[in-house]
């Protein structure tokens, strides 16, 4: 179960000097594609992805994850009411209009209670200078929000240029990415090989790649034996080329507290993730996976639940939260977590695989059994549902023989 989320400056509306209140909290909304191509969705995910990134490493800013905006891209919420569900001070809109080799990226902050646009600014580039836009955009935003974003990732990024085919390709593997399904994962690996292969010294595509493997393997849709020894060699790679990386040094001390068994290297490789970036949800969410199997449970909560204030929507993270509970004995708020990613989305196996343990452990037997037949739908939960609940044995059996 171990192992089981903008050029030169137009008009004067940007130098216009923010009265409202702290903002100590921001979610980017999905870019809307205004290209006639829907083909160039990857694109605008990928730069809202790029854009959240960027703004996370503000340490004492809270960055809301990709995983609970992108419910956002097809909603026509208010941002009053998305600002409510996110718990956000302030939230960014904008849009992407890609024509040839130009893009034009539009932006806009809004104070999420009042509705009130704050600021806004367009950005009309080469696409070749994609990556200095991102830099800007995060820079601009933060600039108004009263935070300096760090100047080390953007020197880094000049030093390196990179072409917009291997950005694309990049852009490609982390739309792949994010389905989270097996044909996504592996298609994502193809995009960031591709990548690699056109800029070996481009760290992000090594990152990608261990993410790939890494979920490949917590989803049994590869070995592990397999998976954690690539994933822990691209994380390498991608840390020699850019040792500030959180994804690539999360991915790291994942592989190396479970493949490796190195308990005390892979929680130093978690603390040096989250110092790196405070908002990635992942990295809180694998630390607090390792705190729970050393029984420093109060630890993954807190863990765990500030992978849940930086990810509220994600359903993996929601489920964990249960689980951890769970093992911390908190039977009810175990219960409630994982109906709560039920809620979100009824077919997510891997919340009713937690519930059907609760059940088992609360003497629920037939709550239990229902919960481990809709598990059983996902092929990665057959195997396991099995070793718990073999369907010739009567439930109460099998408690007893826990």
């Amino acid at each position: 179960m171990i192992a089981v989320t903008v050029s030169h400056y137009v008009g004067k509306e940007s130098e216009k000097k923010l009265t409202v209140g702290p903002i100590q909290s921001i979610a980017v909304l999905p870019l809307a594609n205004l290209s006639s191509d829907p083909a160039q969705e990857y694109f605008t995910d990928g730069l809202t992805d790029e854009l959240i990134t960027e703004l996370a490493r503000i340490g004492t800013l809270r960055v809301i994850s990709h995983t609970s905006v992108a419910v956002y891209k097809t909603s026509h919420k208010r941002v009053p009411e998305i600002g409510r569900e996110l718990h956000v001070d302030a939230v960014v809109e904008g849009t992407v209009e890609r024509v040839g080799d130009r893009v034009r990226i539009r932006t806009q902050l809004i104070q999420a209670a009042t509705d009130e646009h704050l600021w806004a600014e367009s950005y009309d580039r080469n696409l070749s200078d994609i990556l200095r836009v991102e830099s800007d955009v995060a820079r601009d935003i933060a600039r108004q929000i009263g935070y300096r974003t760090s100047d080390a990732h953007t020197q880094l990024t000049a030093q390196r240029p990179i072409s917009t085919e291997a950005h694309e390709n990049y852009l490609k593997g982390c739309y792949r990415w994010n389905q989270r399904t097996e044909a996504g994962l592996r298609a994502g690996i193809g995009h960031f090989q591709k990548a690699i292969e056109l800029e070996p010294s481009y760290a992000q595509p090594y990152a990608g790649l261990a993410d790939c493997y890494i979920m490949l393997a917590n989803w049994s849709f590869m070995p592990g034996s397999e998976a954690y020894p690539k994933a822990e060699a691209a994380a390498r790679k991608a840390l020699e080329i850019d040792d500030r990386l959180a994804e690539a040094q999360t991915s790291l001390a994942y592989a190396t507290f479970l493949y490796d068994w190195d308990w005390n290297g892979a929680e130093k490789k978690f603390r040096r993730a989250i110092e790196l970036n405070p908002n990635y949800a992942t990295a809180h969410h694998f630390y607090s996976i390792y705190l729970m199997a050393s029984a420093r449970h109060s630890e993954a909560l807190a863990e765990i639940k500030r992978a849940q204030e930086l990810d509220p929507l994600s359903m993996i993270i929601n489920s964990v939260v249960g689980w951890i509970s769970y093992e911390a004995r908190h039977y009810d708020l175990a219960i409630q977590q994982c109906e709560k990613a039920v809620e979100m989305d009824p077919s997510y196996a891997p919340a009713r695989l937690n519930l059907g343990m609760i059940f088992l452990k609360t003497g629920e037997y037939q709550k239990a059994t229902a919960q481990f037949e809709r598990a059983r739908a996902w092929p990665a939960m057959k195997v396991l549902c099995w070793l718990i609940w073999p369907r010739r044995a009567p439930i109460p059996e099998i408690e007893a023989k826990r």
